[in-house]
């Protein structure tokens, strides 16, 4: 645990993809671009500490470099697998990234990956911060979903959830892949009559992909 400072200005980009999964950032879960690598990348090798658990890993904080990505690998060398990527999902600043990962085992290792959005955003000092999330939202899972229904506005915190994975059988009409939307919460909504709706996270105070702080149907 703790916060560990880096520093990209002089890095490479790897085009490191931890075996390419659904859900990381790799080249070739770019979609029409065909890249979507992190860029001037750099790497940690992290050790589970002693009782194991849940754990955030986040680049929040940043001075220099405030518009990152993060991808984490199970495994402790260049053959790690990738099991979860982030490009927007921290709030301070708002175009950080934060995963939380949970149930992990002490002494398990993780090949942590960090670096730049795209070559024109900033590098420079980052943070590497790894903690002990607070609680997790009741709604954190598909399976414990809340029920809401009709039209209305319901307040939502992603804070303390972790990042799912979930991509809806990977529909390319969602953001599967590099798209994924980091921590995340769940919604099962009923229409009350027939017709035509629209949900949007209008009144959020950052970048959304349907998660933060406010979701409206009208």
């Amino acid at each position: 645990l703790g916060t560990h400072p880096w520093n990209n200005v002089g890095a490479s980009t790897s085009g490191f993809d931890g075996g390419n999964p659904l859900g990381c950032f790799s080249p070739a879960n770019g979609g029409s671009t065909g890249s979507d690598a992190i860029r001037k990348d750099l790497f940690f090798a992290w050790t589970v500490p002693a009782g194991g658990g849940d754990f955030q890993l986040d680049t929040e904080y940043s001075s220099g470099n405030t518009d990152t990505k993060m991808s984490i690998h199970a495994g402790d060398d260049c053959s790690a697998i990738c099991v979860a990527s982030d490009d927007d999902g921290g709030s301070n600043p708002p175009l950080s990234s934060k995963i939380v990962l949970t149930g992990l085992t002490a002494g398990d290792q993780y090949l942590i990956q960090v670096g730049s959005w795209n070559n024109t955003s900033p590098a420079g000092d980052g943070l590497l911060n790894i903690s002990v999330p607070g609680t997790a939202p009741s709604n954190d899972l598909c399976s414990t979903a809340s029920a809401i229904s009709g039209p209305g506005s319901w307040t939502f915190d992603t804070t303390t959830s972790s990042s799912s994975a979930f991509n809806g059988g990977s529909s390319s009409a969602c953001g599967t892949s590099a798209l994924d939307m980091g921590p995340d919460l769940f919604f099962q909504w009923t229409a009350t009559i027939a017709g035509d709706y629209q949900f949007d996270t209008c009144g959020s105070s950052y970048d959304t992909n349907s998660q933060d702080l406010y979701m409206n149907v009208n």
